[in-house]
């Protein structure tokens, strides 16, 4: 970095805290001569049935977006996309289809399919003194997500169960805006490998995987500081809670 002019030159610049709530609503049914919800008890062999899932959701804005990065400009010029928080609401709506196969019953395969819708937020940085708020809009995303679960060992004696889980994620994310006009330097396609365990213990869940990007399509790559694509590695956990 340039000791003169803090705005030239690079260095290292880190942001943490809590995200966006996402409020969900997930509608679930299966096939089985006919569309039918699930019921509450079913033989083995009704296991065996497509299922699927309707859901959708959105977030509440509470997380940062006004942490100014004023080591690089002392005016407070603000990467939109290292803040932890979006400033407006985002929607999802999504789709799951699942089936356990019935000449293999220990292997499962889900599909999964979602959109985001993300809105135009003002941030209060500016570029210079007396120049107008910044407008920031984040690309809407896709996603397709093929999932393989394989259950490595099950007691229903003492309600244990450990699968292993196998999942292909591909993402397409649009040009995000600023002040309207769309940025080259991002939006992109990326793939992703992600291979983990989930483990379950009566009504509590816990899984854990590694997620990876495997192939990557990112428009003018080299500019692109954003977290989609650009990472390394990512280490996903999940703790989650029946009643």
């Amino acid at each position: 970095m340039d000791e003169n002019d803090p705005s030239v030159g690079q260095y290292e610049y880190r942001n943490a805290g809590f995200a966006d709530p996402l409020i969900m609503v997930v509608f679930g049914f299966k096939y089985d001569e006919g569309f039918m919800l699930p019921p509450k008890r079913e033989s083995l062999d009704e296991l065996m049935d497509w299922r699927f899932s309707l859901y959708g959701g959105i977030s509440l804005p509470t997380g940062e977006t006004e942490k100014y990065d004023r080591k690089r400009n002392p005016n407070g010029d603000f990467s939109p996309d290292m803040a932890t928080g979006f400033g407006k609401p985002t929607i999802i709506l999504g789709f799951t289809a699942s089936k356990q196969l019935e000449s293999f019953p220990k292997l499962t395969f889900t599909l999964d399919t979602n959109y985001i819708k993300f809105f135009e937020h003002e941030y209060n940085y500016r570029q210079s003194i007396g120049s107008p708020r910044k407008k920031y809009k984040f690309g809407d995303e896709f996603r397709l997500n093929l999932a393989s679960v394989y259950k490595l060992y099950s007691s229903a004696e003492r309600g244990f169960r450990i699968d292993a889980v196998l999942e292909a994620n591909f993402q397409y994310n649009q040009k995000d805006k600023e002040d309207g006009i769309k940025l080259e330097d991002s939006g992109g396609k990326i793939l992703y490998g992600t291979f983990g365990g989930r483990l379950y213990y009566k009504n509590l869940s816990l899984a854990a995987g590694l997620k990876l990007p495997l192939w990557k399509d990112l428009n003018q790559h080299n500019q692109q500081q954003g977290a989609e694509g650009k990472e390394k590695y990512r280490l996903l956990m999940s703790l989650s809670f029946t009643f």
